[in-house]
């Protein structure tokens, strides 16, 4: 593994422990940060064999080099009156992961539709239906967030990353923030999530103060 990946699974730790440290001693209740062994070439194989198809190259090799699960979740509340919270923040959350072990499940099960019609390999499902996939179409299979509207039978898409390793490079900056798509669009450019957007820099700010 070359040295520059060592040094990203290593800033994606620090900042996210960064993060979650600010959070605890400003405005949230309870936060988790848990993260799993890398997994073994032989058990991806097996994974890969089940779905049919090979994991893309980012993603794998996260898996193979950082962690076979991950879960974060924090959640900003404004039950202490002693921290002044910018109204926009309040209610602003995280709950986001990935595990090996369960992508069988998440890509044959719920979210089928989305799956089979789009070509997505899914990640990680929000518990409002959202979820984050990597589109098998594309080369280099880019991370999009998916939300498939009831009311309209229309899907609300956002780009978020050209890759896994590009998504998570500029998700891990913001804390991995978000949990739909009124919080993550917020957050997103033409090409992806922008972590110098206006309103970017301004929640980093306030999160880093």
């Amino acid at each position: 593994m070359a040295v520059s990946s060592q040094l990203i699974w290593k800033n994606w730790n620090k900042r996210l422990v960064e993060i979650l440290d600010n959070l605890w001693e400003n405005c949230i209740d309870n936060d988790s940060f848990l993260s799993g062994d890398c997994a073994e070439i032989e058990r991806v194989e097996k994974v890969e064999e089940k779905l049919g198809y090979k994991l893309p190259d980012s993603f794998r090799e996260t898996i193979l080099n950082f962690s076979s699960k991950i879960h974060i979740f924090w959640e900003i509340k404004s039950d202490n009156p002693l921290i002044v919270i910018p109204d926009e923040y309040i209610g602003l959350s995280c709950d986001f992961g990935w595990d090996l072990d369960i992508l069988l499940e998440l890509n044959n099960g719920v979210n089928k539709k989305i799956n089979n019609n789009n070509n997505k390999m899914i990640f990680h499902r929000f518990a409002d239906g959202g979820i984050l996939a990597l589109d098998l179409s594309i080369k280099d299979s880019p991370v999009i967030y998916s939300e498939e509207t009831k009311k309209e039978e229309i899907e609300k898409t956002l780009l978020l990353g050209t890759n896994f390793i590009d998504f998570m490079n500029r998700w891990v900056v913001l804390g991995c923030l978000g949990t739909n798509f009124s919080q993550i669009s917020k957050f997103v450019s033409s090409s992806g999530i922008d972590s110098d957007c206006v309103y970017a820099n301004k929640w980093r700010e306030w999160l880093d103060d």
